[in-house]
């Protein structure tokens, strides 16, 4: 494979990680559409005084569930660096490049 293919795949990648993430963040028992996400962002920063979504949607997006998405991205990275880097020291053959 060349270059030009990796990157395609890791931008597929990274919009796949994102729309994963905003999914996880809008599903719950407190739904929270892609407007009121933004809307509670924006509000947040600074960026906007209109408070299109309930107090009760912010205080669940910023002590639930961003938390937990934060988490379980780096747990996921960790654990896959862990791994890659165990099947190198072990010098596993489905670890090397053909």
């Amino acid at each position: 494979m060349k270059l030009k293919n990796y990157s395609l795949i890791f931008g597929m990648l990274l919009v796949l990680l994102i729309a994963t993430c905003v999914l996880s963040i809008c599903i719950g028992a407190v739904k929270i559409n892609v407007a009121e996400l933004g809307s509670i962002i924006a509000y947040r920063m600074g960026l906007s005084q209109n408070m299109n979504f309930q107090v009760q949607q912010e205080a669940v997006f910023f002590s639930l569930r961003l938390p937990r998405v934060i988490l379980g991205m780096l747990v996921g990275s960790t654990l896959a660096i862990s791994g890659a880097t165990m099947q190198g020291l072990f010098r596993n053959p489905l670890a090397d490049r053909a």
